[in-house]
């Protein structure tokens, strides 16, 4: 398996929570249940560059169709192909999912276009982005989401779980910096690494360890950044990394 640290400790994770339904305790509906997404899976990680951290996989209709267009006989129903019961324990097809969302940046990078010219406007010891997302749970309604991980205000054992995924991604990164592009990810981000009072007044820069990190609005889509609040957060970001 690519990246087994990693990508069998997501699997186990919806072995866990996805494998056999429980009232109570499964985090969606049992109607929901036989619907359920496969996880986001890691490919191998990368040393350094910059990390954008987005909240959640999504799964569009408009990627549907672009699915069944470039893999016509692999994924003629991209539903179908992407549900949990017709991936789990199979490491071959996981593989499989990982180049796909590979060759998705490569082919379709609209939604990495920001990443992408922000990274190339830094000087970067290692000029290159990474993307990873706080939860791996593919949902592409964010109200939606936020129910099955929520309640009363803490995330729940579900969003827990996937949380503490997050940081050993996060920690096999080491990122020259982190920008977490996504209001709702950025509140989160701060509340479980307990941030909320840690910017630095001198240089309004939030730190994990010693890796700057910037929490912002999403890049792209309707409601991204206006380009003058870009140009300041890319002017901000220079600023941490200048020697």
């Amino acid at each position: 398996m690519i990246n087994p640290n990693i990508n069998k400790e997501i699997a186990s994770l919806w072995h866990k929570h996805f494998d056999k339904y429980e009232s109570g305790k499964t985090p969606v509906s049992e109607e929901e249940f036989g619907k359920i997404k496969a996880p986001m899976f890691y490919d191998k990680p990368k040393q350094g560059g910059i990390l954008f951290v987005g909240m959640n996989p999504s799964f569009t209709p408009k990627a549907n169709n672009i699915l069944k267009k470039e893999y016509p006989e692999e994924i003629k129903n991209p539903s179908e192909y992407y549900l949990w019961n017709n991936t789990k324990n199979n490491e071959e097809k996981i593989n499989r999912m990982i180049e796909i969302e590979k060759k998705w940046l490569e082919k379709y990078p609209s939604y990495f276009k920001p990443m992408i010219e922000i990274t190339n406007s830094i000087e970067l010891k290692n000029k290159y982005f990474q993307h990873i997302d706080l939860f791996i749970y593919r949902e592409t309604n964010q109200p939606n989401f936020i129910e099955k991980i929520y309640i009363k205000g803490e995330l729940n054992e579900f969003g827990k779980d996937q949380m503490e995924i997050f940081d050993k991604v996060l920690n096999s990164l080491s990122p020259e910096v982190i920008v977490v592009a996504n209001a709702k990810a950025s509140k989160i981000f701060k509340q479980e690494y307990k941030m909320d009072d840690k910017m630095n007044k001198s240089t309004g820069f939030y730190f994990k360890g010693e890796i700057p990190i910037f929490f912002s609005g999403m890049l792209s889509g309707r409601r991204a950044l206006d380009i003058h609040s870009r140009e300041r957060l890319i002017w901000h970001i220079k600023k941490s990394i200048s020697p």
